[in-house]
């Protein structure tokens, strides 16, 4: 029996490190959010984000991995009045998920997001 190979890109497929072709390190235009964004960059698509400044807005990475964590403490940027959630195993991202992890976010930043009213 022939083994069998998945044409879909790898992680190291879609991000490309290289800033040198003005892409920020962002390849895949099927993700909807480029490694190492911030708050700041999904100005626009989160009305609420409209109270922020813009300093405290590139003070809070969204997260970009493919798998949410077991154990970890997350927030739906898209529904915070869900509030803060964890997992007991780890489970797979959709491509357009917005997702913050509670220990990248600033602790005076992460109180303010989880008590932030929606538009």
């Amino acid at each position: 029996m022939a083994d069998t190979y998945s044409n879909a890109p790898g992680p190291e497929q879609r991000y490309n490190n290289s800033m040198s072709d003005g892409n920020l390190g962002y390849s895949d235009p099927d993700l909807q959010v480029p490694p190492g964004a911030t708050l700041a960059d999904l100005r626009g698509r989160l009305p609420w984000l409209d109270t922020w400044s813009d300093e405290d807005a590139r003070r809070v990475p969204v997260f970009d991995g493919s798998m949410l964590t077991a154990g970890a403490i997350y927030a739906d940027l898209e529904n915070l009045e869900a509030g803060p959630f964890t997992l007991d195993h780890e489970q797979p991202m959709a491509k357009d998920d917005l997702f913050i992890a509670h220990h990248e976010v600033p602790q005076d930043l992460w109180d303010r997001l989880v008590q932030t009213p929606m538009a």
